[in-house]
Formats: structure tokens, C-alpha cells, sequence
């Protein structure tokens, strides 16, 4: 650092919206319609959120079947974006990225439990090929089907017999 107050006036981020298919991460998070106009979470929202630009997500996989892809979809009023994590007390907020998807959860909120899954997350952010990838992603055995908002539906998930 050039500057001794560099670290007290930023908070260690660019603040950008990033979308999420330049990304190329698990879209779900991006995908939530909470902050949007007429919804719960409106008011908590900025108004640059809910009037960005529309971002196309493709290459949506279906997690239980991995070889079927899923339709595109067309994120509107603030979906579709990251925002980049501020790194201070990176170290408290472990695992990693927006599901958690890089690093030990251990439920320890202790400071050494925060400080092993920390060090379980570091590990996998500098060396890609440690993380579970496919494997850190929930998967349920039950029937399920994806409503679109056309009314037209996708089955996601078979029961398969024994």
C-alpha cells in the first residue's frame, strides 16, 4: 500500500454489479425475485438495482441430472448480478462465494472455527482442483418440477424405484 490510509477509507471492494453469466457460477442467488418492484424485499433495494439491464443466463444445469440443460432465462428488474464481496474480515466470513460453495462449513462460530474454515476455504480459492465442485450442491431424492412464469413447467427431479 502507498498509502497508511488506503485501508481505512475502502472497504476492500469495487462495488460492481458483475453479471452472472460473465461469471459462470450457480445462477440461483442472481436469480431471486425479492428485491424486484411489487415484491417483499422492494423497499431494500436501490432504484440502479431494479432498473439494470436485463442479463440472458444460459447453461443452467440441472443438478441431479448434470447432462440436462436447462432452458435460458431472461433476468429482469435487478436480477441476474453478483456484487462483489468486500474483503474485509474475509477470514470471519468463510466458506466462500454466494453458496458457499468454497470452504469447510463446520458450524463453529468460534474464532477457531472460523479460522479453520477459513484456511479449508483458502486452500480451495488457490487451488481449483481441491474444491467438491458438482458435490457441494444440495440434491434432494424427491419428485420435483420448475414452474416458469409462463405457466409451462420443467420436471427436475424422478423418484427413481429401488
Amino acid at each position: 500500500m502507498l498509502k497508511r490510509i488506503f485501508s481505512r477509507e475502502t472497504f476492500f471492494s469495487d462495488e460492481v454489479r458483475r453479471p452472472v453469466s460473465e461469471i459462470g457460477t450457480n445462477a440461483e442467488r442472481a436469480l431471486a425475485t425479492n428485491a424486484e418492484r411489487g415484491q417483499i424485499w422492494e423497499e431494500f433495494s436501490s432504484e440502479s438495482y431494479k432498473s439494470a439491464a436485463a442479463v440472458r443466463v444460459t447453461g443452467l444445469v440441472n443438478p441431479l441430472h448434470t447432462s440436462l440443460r436447462l432452458p435460458a432465462v431472461s433476468a429482469t428488474g435487478g436480477r441476474g448480478y453478483y456484487r462483489t464481496a468486500s474483503l474485509v474480515n474475509i477470514w470471519a466470513t468463510a466458506p466462500f462465494l454466494h453458496n458457499n460453495s468454497v470452504g469447510l462449513y463446520n458450524g463453529r462460530p468460534s474464532v477457531a472455527g472460523r479460522m479453520t474454515a477459513y484456511e479449508s476455504a483458502m486452500n480451495m480459492l488457490l487451488w481449483p482442483e481441491r474444491r467438491p465442485g458438482l458435490k457441494s450442491i444440495r440434491r434432494t431424492t424427491e419428485r420435483s418440477r420448475f414452474e416458469f412464469e409462463d405457466g409451462s413447467g420443467l420436471c427436475v427431479a424422478r423418484k427413481h424405484a429401488d
